[in-house]
């Protein structure tokens, strides 16, 4: 899969979340959860990704797999181990908890941002992927 999101929508997301916070892009590196990464994976995915989760996969997989337009919103919620002290997941929830206004607002600003015919392919996909 070498476009997991659509431009269209993803282009429409992120302008819509610069109107209400601070936004990074870079490499997503999902591992399985639910748990946190070691000091040791941490080290090495930073060779690999700019923020490692654990949501993402499958949902990106299944919605290009049914020909869906897919954007993310993720919100980084602890510097991962051996980066800061080491947060209990209740912390991490009154993290999301918190941002949890700024991230409806972004949805809801994207919402109608979003335009109802779009360019993108993101429809034949399936048929277009190729292997080999």
């Amino acid at each position: 899969m070498s476009q997991p999101f659509c431009q269209e929508v993803r282009d429409v997301v992120i302008k819509s979340a610069k109107k209400f916070t601070e936004v990074f892009e870079g490499v997503y590196l999902a591992t399985e959860g639910p748990r946190l990464e070691t000091k040791a994976e941490i080290k090495m995915f930073s060779k690999f990704a700019h923020v490692v989760g654990m949501t993402l996969v499958p949902e990106v997989i299944l919605a290009r797999e049914k020909g869906m337009c897919y954007a993310s919103i993720c919100l980084v919620s602890n510097m991962a181990a051996g980066l800061q002290e080491e947060l209990p997941a209740d912390e991490i929830a009154k993290i999301y908890e918190k941002k949890k206004d700024i991230v409806i607002k972004i949805i809801e600003e994207a919402i109608n941002e979003i335009p109802k015919k779009r360019k993108c392919s993101c429809g034949e996909a399936v048929k277009k992927g190729k292997i080999g």
